[in-house]
């Protein structure tokens, strides 16, 4: 059976992975499905993609008039856009006999899953249909779509009906999750659209008091979205996460984690008992073919750029990427390997989980209740004739030692590691138990970075570097008197926070013979690093004071991420 229409694609139409990437940087400038990206770059008719979908999905399409049916009312127009299905039934007909159409078959389990909570029983004829005339419905109706506002959380809160103690049952007996009536149904979904519209990379559900707020993570920062003061309620928001988490809704004594198919996204789930109750964070991780951005798009600048391209370019070593939880260790990597994935690499990733579909990547989840760690999953990947590996993460001397195995077998491995610096994930490896010639011999070169917000380019504001600024961010007083740019009061476009984005601040360590030799001879870290400052290193926050120089962020947002300079280094300054 065929994976996905991008194999359809492959195997029966004989396109080339030049050309699947082309669809899939369509698909991601343009926002639509890779159906209608296929369609409009003119490589398969639409009769040609109809055939396509119906055999990979085992669908049908619809052969009736779609003029002759009328809208459902089964479930709300709002949960029909925003999970991506249409229910029509023909007006004279039996309203138990429901078409759902869809334009992208992915959204087919989530549609029938929604609309069997609502407590439906007839029968269900899913139905595809093109995405033009999806477009057609949506023009047909006031309301815009994927566009969930504030009130309209509000809205669905305010319908919900209120539960006492008596009503909910017991404090240890949860509700019924095939009870939940539909509003709060349209309040999770909301509350998750509204955060993908925002650009949220995590919802914080956290109860307090007799309540909950609702935090989202935007650029890195947690922002206050939503309060709700009423225990029923939460009660049967967390329980509908649960329940389409697939987690046990009987058990809030002890953490679980599921996952949520909403949409295109994929929504990681983990909860966590509190005095206060339970704590529910969902980290929101688009599954996209086309989300995958460029090393130029990440922000990498055309010089690192070209070192960290020479460092790829080798048939076999080890590359690392470290940095903090979130630094977007991740991205980078994925850029990487859709820039090595062509047909004549073999490209095996292991991962917890994947985050990015590779098209032609052999892509494993770990599962260690199952006995796949990625040690396990690794020393296997070598018995499949890989070029390039990926291993998630370095957590332990087995995977570290398999990965110097791999590379002096002939491989290309990348992996991340937990460091705050390129150079002290050399010291993470000693204390791993890894010997220094291993690391030296078999390691190119070790990228750190993390994340900054950048300025918001329509509200922000200039400002000259005062000697207060470089005492209050532990900055070097050279920056005193340069001229920078500061937040502004914020706007409509920065979500009135003074910041838009983030961009990546880095720095590469390159393996030269001159730095092998010193951590052959077991040299001090700080010799090392003077070593590698002779060779035009840049530490990541001089690399950072650039960015600010250049107005593209603050000093006090350096400060927040990244920290700041030590009262020796500012003597040194």
């Amino acid at each position: 059976m065929l994976r996905d229409i991008y194999e359809w694609l492959t195997k029966t139409k004989g396109i080339d992975m030049k050309t699947l990437q082309a669809i899939r940087e369509y698909e991601r400038k343009n926002k639509c499905t890779p159906y209608t990206a296929i369609e409009k770059m003119e490589v398969c008719s639409l009769s040609e993609i109809r055939e396509g979908i119906l055999e990979v999905y085992e669908l049908k399409s619809l052969r009736k008039n779609a003029d002759d049916l009328i809208t459902s009312t089964i479930v709300s127009q709002d949960v029909m856009r925003n999970n991506g299905f249409i229910l029509m039934t023909e007006p004279n007909g039996n309203k138990d006999d429901v078409y759902v159409l869809i334009d992208n078959p992915l959204n087919r389990v989530p549609a029938i899953d929604l609309i069997k909570r609502s407590g439906f029983k007839g029968r269900l004829a899913v139905r595809w249909v093109p995405e033009s005339f999806v477009e057609y419905w949506k023009k047909l109706n006031t309301k815009v779509y994927g566009t969930a506002s504030f009130q309209k959380i509000s809205e669905s809160i305010d319908k919900v009906e209120t539960m006492s103690d008596e009503e909910t049952g017991a404090e240890n007996e949860v509700y019924d999750a095939d009870e939940t009536d539909q509003k709060i149904v349209e309040l999770t979904n909301e509350i998750i659209q509204q955060a993908i519209n925002m650009g949220a990379s995590d919802i914080h559900v956290e109860p307090m008091g007799s309540g909950c707020r609702v935090r989202y993570r935007i650029d890195g920062v947690l922002a206050p979205f939503l309060a709700l003061d009423d225990r029923s309620t939460v009660k049967r928001l967390v329980n509908r996460i649960k329940v389409v988490g697939r987690m046990d809704v009987n058990n809030s004594r002890t953490p679980q984690s599921g996952k949520i198919r909403f949409m295109n996204y994929d929504v990681r789930v983990s909860t966590m008992p509190s005095v206060e109750g339970e704590k529910v964070v969902l980290r929101i991780l688009n599954s996209q073919q086309g989300s995958v951005r460029t090393l130029p798009q990440l922000g990498f600048k055309e010089q690192q750029e070209k070192k960290l391209r020479k460092m790829f370019s080798r048939p076999y070593g080890i590359i690392l990427v470290s940095g903090p939880t979130g630094s977007g260790k991740s991205s980078t990597l994925a850029a990487i390997l859709s820039e090595l994935n062509t047909d004549d690499v073999c490209m095996i990733t292991i991962e917890d989980p994947v985050e990015y579909r590779l098209i032609g990547a052999t892509q494993v989840n770990v599962n260690p209740a199952a006995g796949l760690t990625f040690a396990s999953v690794l020393r296997e990947t070598l018995r499949q004739d890989p070029n390039v590996i990926m291993v998630g993460e370095v957590r332990d001397k087995e995977t570290a030692d398999i990965s110097m195995q791999a590379s002096n077998t002939g491989h290309l491995v990348f992996s991340t590691i937990h460091t705050n610096s390129a150079l002290s994930a050399i010291t993470r490896l000693n204390d791993m138990g890894i010997d220094g010639y291993l690391v030296a011999d078999n390691i190119i070169g070790i990228v750190s970075q993390s994340l900054v917000r950048k300025l918001c380019p329509h509200c922000k504001t200039k400002h000259i570097i005062t000697s207060e600024d470089v005492e209050k961010y532990y900055a070097p007083s050279s920056l005193i008197g340069r001229e920078s740019w500061v937040a502004g009061d914020g706007c409509e476009h920065c979500n009135g926070t003074g910041y838009a984005g983030r961009t990546v601040v880095f720095e590469i360590l390159e393996m030269t013979p001159e730095i092998t030799n010193a951590i052959h001879e077991k040299q001090a870290i700080n010799e090392i690093e003077q070593i590698a400052i002779q060779q035009n290193f840049v530490k990541k926050l001089d690399y950072a004071y650039e960015l600010v120089l250049d107005g593209v962020t603050t000093l006090h947002e350096v400060s927040r991420v990244i920290g700041g300079i030590t009262s020796e280094e500012k003597t040194n300054h």
